[in-house]
């Protein structure tokens, strides 16, 4: 076969004796010095391949320099008054994209980059708060309530005793920082006193040094953190009896104000005068059981529940539709309310307003409702954890729970997980700390460590700023911090 190249810079194959036949169209490429043939093997005689080595001498090389002239770079100019209409025209377009990524869910759980090993949640810190504060009765070691503040580096932890009627204790608030190894100081930054156990805290959304705080018997307290001379803004006497949850919220004009709830029955809203350290009493609400025996058609509320004024336990305000709240009272009842249309009872006065705020029930759990929360990523969606061993995520428009998750024994605490919305942490008996995936309805990981076998664990809070830190609280005085790589799970 011999291979010659035509006028045109082709190459071509032509047929020799001593191979079989193979036709080629022309393929144009440019010509190189060495091409590969393409050709089809068929048997021939060979003469056998010989070769022989042969001594040479190496070739020395010196390296010379020598000096070349430069070679001269041109610069265009540019015509920056055209440049300058081409950005205006474009700007728009870009600026749109662009804020729409921003706001786009595509890669919200993309992982930045690929890791071959899971990093499973670890328990990094344990903290004994009851010696740490100097807390002399042994009967106050339950860690009542945990409040992360707006920016992620302090927490504040407040210890309560079990009480079975009035409480004649002295309640004591601790604040603790968390510093950059991720570790919480030993020792609490603050320490105030109140008047009997404190049940409920909450940081204040924007003012991250403004700390409000529950008790026992009704009172109300209202801290800054930060001020050396006064520390303490104001206190009143809030409800008729315990206080079972506070929380600054945003109302219909976007202001933020301070919720209430108590066991007398009443959920109040106030207005907070920063300046002058006050609160104004807004709002009353009173919460109607139902008038019939049915929600629905199908669900059936508890006789002794009929006609009854139950107290308050949870509530949880919509960050996305400012005027929707749910309220869980007490013999597990849930109830959606609206601060629009609400209703005025027997009482209402100009000066205290008694409104009956209540829109429709849910399907009730069988036993108390000890959260109700609404998700931070979905609008129409809301959790509620029951003493009955059952976790419920319900939608606004459904009377029916959506998805039930069922756990072995009960749960006295879950919050959802910022920009993680089908994950869920909880805890409980013995375990510190339990994840649960809401889409599956099962339990993805329970932790282990701590001194936290036989005991109750009561609270658990996840950092609003840092959402890897979770802190759970327990009945044996014992806070504990947990790493949890969220995405890893």
């Amino acid at each position: 076969m011999e291979t010659y190249k035509s006028a045109d810079g082709y190459y071509n194959i032509k047929q020799t004796e001593m191979f079989g036949f193979k036709h080629n169209e022309c393929v144009g490429f440019e010509s190189r010095w060495k091409v590969k043939k393409v050709s089809s093997s068929a048997s021939a005689q060979t003469t056998k391949q010989e070769g022989s080595e042969q001594g040479c001498n190496a070739v020395e090389r010196n390296n010379v320099e020598i000096q070349s002239e430069a070679k001269e770079t041109v610069i265009k100019e540019t015509d920056m008054d055209k440049l300058a209409g081409w950005l205006s025209r474009i700007y728009p377009s870009v600026r749109k994209e662009l804020d729409s990524a921003s706001k786009s869910r595509a890669f919200k759980r993309y992982p930045p980059f690929q890791t071959t090993n899971r990093i499973e949640p670890k328990l990094v810190q344990e903290l004994e708060i009851s010696s740490k504060v100097g807390e002399k009765d042994k009967n106050k070691n339950t860690i009542s309530c945990l409040s992360w503040n707006q920016t992620g580096n302090l927490i504040a932890t407040s210890q309560s005793a079990n009480h079975t009627a009035w409480c004649y204790h002295t309640g004591v608030v601790s604040v603790f920082q968390l510093h950059r190894n991720d570790r919480l100081e030993e020792t609490p930054v603050r320490k105030f006193e109140t008047d009997s156990c404190a049940t409920a805290l909450d940081f204040h959304p924007t003012n991250s040094a403004i700390l409000a705080a529950g008790t026992h018997i009704g009172q109300i307290y209202m801290w800054d953190i930060y001020n050396e001379m006064e520390t303490l803004l104001t206190t009143l006497d809030g409800h008729d009896e315990a206080i079972t949850q506070i929380s600054w919220v945003s109302d219909l004009n976007k202001c933020i104000v301070l919720v209430s709830s108590s066991t007398d029955g009443l959920l109040k809203l106030w207005n907070f005068n920063l300046p002058h350290s006050k609160l104004n009493l807004r709002t009353r609400f009173k919460i109607k059981t139902p008038i019939l025996g049915k929600i629905n058609q199908t669900t059936e509320v508890a006789q002794n529940l009929l006609g009854r004024d139950l107290g308050v336990v949870c509530f949880d305000f919509s960050t996305h539709v400012p005027d929707i709240f749910v309220v869980a009272m007490e013999g597990g009842l849930i109830v959606q309310c609206s601060l629009l249309g609400a209703t005025p009872l027997k009482g209402n006065t100009k000066d205290e307003p008694l409104l009956d705020p209540v829109y429709k029930y849910y399907e009730p759990h069988q036993g108390e409702v000890t959260r109700v929360k609404f998700s931070p990523d979905r609008k129409e969606m809301f959790l509620t954890n029951g003493t009955d061993g059952e976790i419920r995520i319900y939608l606004l428009d459904q009377d029916e729970p959506a998805q039930i998750i069922f756990v072995k024994s009960s749960l006295a605490d879950v919050a959802w997980i910022p920009k993680e919305e089908k994950f869920l942490a909880g805890c409980g008996y013995q375990v510190p700390l339990e994840v649960f995936d809401i889409i599956k309805g099962k339990k993805v990981f329970e932790g282990e460590g701590g001194n936290a076998g036989g005991k109750i664990l009561s609270s658990v809070r996840v950092n609003h700023k840092n959402t890897k830190h979770v802190a759970v609280g327990g009945n044996n005085g014992r806070l504990q911090l947990w790493n949890v790589q969220w995405q890893n799970i």
